[in-house]
């Protein structure tokens, strides 16, 4: 996993939309409260109140638009993580939830 806010920057093909949208990071049985800080169709930007320990795929929720959107840690600096969806949404819905 690449290191630093802005490890993954140069390589994203669409650029995110600043937001400041409560989510829950779904892992298993566990359930984390996170801020979405960035989105775009493709991934998005989250901070943390304590570090997470997940590796591999976990659920982000959004429950302001219903929306569960599979995802992997890219980078992370402290409590901040960049997010790759594994399923893209369309730019209809993540219009939606901004």
């Amino acid at each position: 996993m690449a290191e630093g806010a802005n490890a993954g920057l140069e390589s994203r093909k669409i650029p995110r939309a600043d937001c400041e949208i409560s989510g829950r990071i779904i892992d298993g049985d566990r359930e984390i409260e996170c801020v979405i800080e960035n989105l775009s169709v493709t991934g998005c930007g989250i901070r943390t109140d304590g570090p997470l320990e997940i590796s591999g795929t976990f659920s982000l929720s959004i429950p302001q638009s219903d929306t569960q959107l599979y995802s992997v840690i890219v980078w992370s600096d402290g409590c901040r993580y960049g997010l790759r969806f594994l399923h893209p949404k369309s730019q209809h819905r993540i219009e939606f939830v901004e």
